[in-house]
């Protein structure tokens, strides 16, 4: 058993909840109530793309019921650093035998698409924000993955 998972349960599936930064934004928000309401059913980590936060009460309430992890990526996702940093992160998922990986915001779903395509068994949840956002040019291909390969909320 992982040293790193609650060791009084361990049959708790492990879920990551992956987010763009840990702000005061509505995403954040309901991160904090996900967080609140499946704490005792999953194994939970919280990664960002880029660790940042509003108020030191935010990553105390956070880290006292669930592990954070910071990917650090402030650049281009597209960018060489970024892209060992994503694989990093790939190995994490697979080491730590993450089950579930839901998603928010635009970053932490590109990076979502290409861990699917590393893991494929993982089961992916997808959430959009800013729904004008996604029917720019730019995010169509990804918005076409995301209909066919995951669960959109």
């Amino acid at each position: 058993m992982n040293p790193t998972l609650d060791n009084s349960c361990p049959s708790k599936p492990n879920v990551l909840l992956f987010i763009n930064h840990l702000g005061k934004g509505g995403a954040e928000k309901q991160l904090k109530l996900i967080i609140h309401e499946l704490n005792d059913k999953y194994s939970l980590y919280v990664a960002c793309v880029n660790y940042k936060y509003d108020q030191e009460s935010t990553k105390d309430n956070l880290s006292s019921t669930c592990n954070i992890i910071n990917l650090n990526i402030s650049e281009s996702l597209f960018t060489f650093s970024s892209i060992v940093k994503i694989l990093k992160f790939i190995h994490f998922i697979r080491k730590e035998k993450i089950a579930i990986l839901h998603s928010w915001l635009f970053k932490s779903n590109t990076i979502s698409f290409f861990i699917k395509i590393f893991v494929p068994s993982i089961y992916l949840i997808v959430s959009q924000r800013g729904s004008n956002f996604w029917y720019t040019k730019n995010t169509l291909f990804f918005q076409n993955f995301y209909i066919q390969h995951v669960i959109i909320l």
